[in-house]
């Protein structure tokens, strides 16, 4: 799948928050926008921005390693091809590395030390040592590989392309399994609870359930219209897919695997990411600058947040992600 400005869909990693420097940082989330190629940090127990910083060029993906304090963001331009290496204390850059073509989805594995990157043009997935932030391994999964999640050591890679996912042993880094899925996989959303994967198929309006334990599908669930990405939140058993061109998200329990309820949000929402701990889920609307702000519970939409530019650059929308943290 070439990566373009108007057809790329948010990239989402949700970090677990533990330890005393994420008990600093708690309720905090970062918007990735791909207008001005910038990032926005949101307090989340106020639902208001503090401030935007200039990330690379088309930030996509997001995820957060609490133990060490930092973030790394992908830069899914071509030109680019990068992640960035953020102190989410500081909202400073510390170092960028140069991974494989047009990287959007993003996964870390504590326990290993390492960082996982989708990298969509070449059908790869760069793995970074988060102690040297260097690329000790090149990984060739599918065609079009684009969202990564992880589960037991074992990675999961969608490949938007080939229509399949391929699952990469954590400890070899070789692909153990090849699992068919719907057409276009894009978003990945594991549920620990339940070992179960929930793969967002842009291609047919649904979501192929994979038994991480197996590596075997399950199930195919129906969803709104052009879904893009799903979080999963374990405390309640729910996945919420975003429905790009419904305006909706879709929330599925994990237990049934069906869809249970359908939430309006924002136009064009993409990108989605859940704090359990806060009992909230958050949505990037892709067509109107906005983050919706979705009580678990209730499933119901409670603030939406206005996007805004910077003073030097005004905002052109375009929200690709949201990483709850």
């Amino acid at each position: 799948m070439r990566l373009t400005l108007l057809a790329v869909p948010v990239l989402m990693i949700f970090a677990w928050i533990s330890g005393a420097f994420g008990d600093r940082l708690m309720d905090r989330a970062y918007v990735l926008n791909a207008g001005n190629n910038t990032v926005t940090v949101i307090d989340t127990a106020k639902n208001e921005a503090l401030i935007t910083w200039r990330s690379g060029l088309i930030p996509a993906g997001a995820a957060i390693n609490t133990a060490s304090g930092k973030a790394y963001i992908t830069n899914a331009h071509h030109s680019d091809s990068s992640v960035s290496v953020i102190d989410i204390e500081s909202n400073s850059l510390l170092e960028t590395v140069t991974v494989g073509k047009e990287p959007t989805g993003i996964a870390i594995n504590p326990g290993a030390n390492k960082a996982y990157v989708a990298c969509s043009a070449e059908g790869l997935v760069s793995v970074i040592d988060m102690t040297t932030n260097k690329v000790t391994n090149t990984i060739k999964t599918g065609s079009g590989s684009f969202d990564v999640n992880i589960i037991d050591n074992k990675i999961f890679v969608t490949n938007s392309n080939d229509n399949t996912v391929s699952v990469i042993d954590g400890v070899s880094e070789k692909i153990i399994k090849t699992v068919k899925t719907g057409k276009v996989p894009l978003g990945i959303a594991i549920s620990h609870p339940v070992k179960m994967a929930y793969v967002v198929n842009l291609g047919e309006n649904s979501v192929t359930v994979i038994n991480t334990a197996t590596d075997s599908a399950l199930t195919t669930i129906p969803v709104g219209k052009k879904p893009w990405k799903a979080a999963a939140d374990p405390v309640n058993n729910k996945v919420f897919v975003t429905n790009r061109m419904g305006n909706t998200v879709s929330v599925i329990d994990v237990k049934s695997n069906k869809v249970t309820d359908t939430i309006n949000v924002g136009k064009e929402p993409m990108g989605v990411s859940v704090n359990s701990g806060t009992g909230r889920a958050y949505v990037a609307n892709y067509a109107d600058s906005t983050i919706s702000v979705i009580d678990i519970a209730k499933n119901k939409v409670v603030d939406t947040i206005k996007l805004s530019g910077i003073p030097d650059s005004p905002y052109h929308g375009l929200p690709w992600n949201v990483v709850a943290f």
